[in-house]
């Protein structure tokens, strides 16, 4: 594992295509990604998945662009539970749904 400068971390593991979450509640997931924890207590609903609620802090500041497209985009595919290797070395991003 190396720490990168801003921050963050990565695994160099040759071989593996991909880690997955293993009993995750989706009400947590969440709390994982800092920037939307910050923002959750603005929800309307304390129980908000960021998804189709009225009143959702993280969707706010995703249309105002204050937090990053790919990063929700990242919490989608482990809230849907996505399988790794559909989209292992593909371009998942799409402008158009940015607009």
């Amino acid at each position: 594992m190396f720490d990168l400068s801003f921050d963050a971390k990565i695994i160099d593991t040759p071989g593996i295509k991909g880690f997955g979450v293993v009993d995750m509640d989706k009400y947590e997931l969440g709390d994982y990604f800092p920037e939307f924890f910050k923002l959750k207590q603005h929800c309307k609903f304390n129980d908000c998945l960021h998804l189709k609620e009225p009143k959702c802090a993280v969707k706010e500041a995703l249309q105002n662009e204050e937090i990053s497209w790919s990063r929700y985009k990242s919490y989608l595919q482990i809230l849907e539970g996505e399988e790794e290797t559909e989209h292992y070395r593909t371009d998942i991003w799409n402008e158009e749904d940015n607009e």
